[in-house]
């Protein structure tokens, strides 16, 4: 792909603005470690939703879920593969966890 092509792929298809795109192009070729960072944060994201999903069971709301997970900020790697604790419900108990910061208004506001 040329640089032109992947700066209109992020322009144009995946929202970037042209300096943020310009600005991946630069880190993409300065180390080969820069794109598989990205698909393995979406795979631990997509993981950790289906986790959290199955513990909000029936109450579960996407929109709300990525309104919790935005408010708490940025969520380390290991943050995330830690919660929230499946034993837990989040609707009947609050004491679900992003991060590890507590949710305690998950069962009003975020299920």
């Amino acid at each position: 792909m040329t640089d032109e092509k992947a700066l209109e792929l992020m322009t144009k298809e995946a929202f970037q603005t042209q300096a943020e795109a310009q600005g991946k192009l630069v880190r993409v070729k300065l180390s080969s470690t820069q794109l598989p960072t990205y698909y393995e944060g979406l795979r631990e994201w997509l993981a950790f939703r289906k986790r959290y999903e199955a513990a909000a069971g029936r109450n579960f709301n996407l929109l709300k879920f990525h309104d919790l997970a935005l408010d708490q900020g940025a969520a380390a790697r290991p943050r995330r593969r830690e919660a929230p604790d499946a034993s837990i419900s989040p609707v009947k108990h609050g004491g679900a966890t992003i991060g590890n910061a507590p949710t305690q208004n998950l069962a009003s506001k975020h299920c």
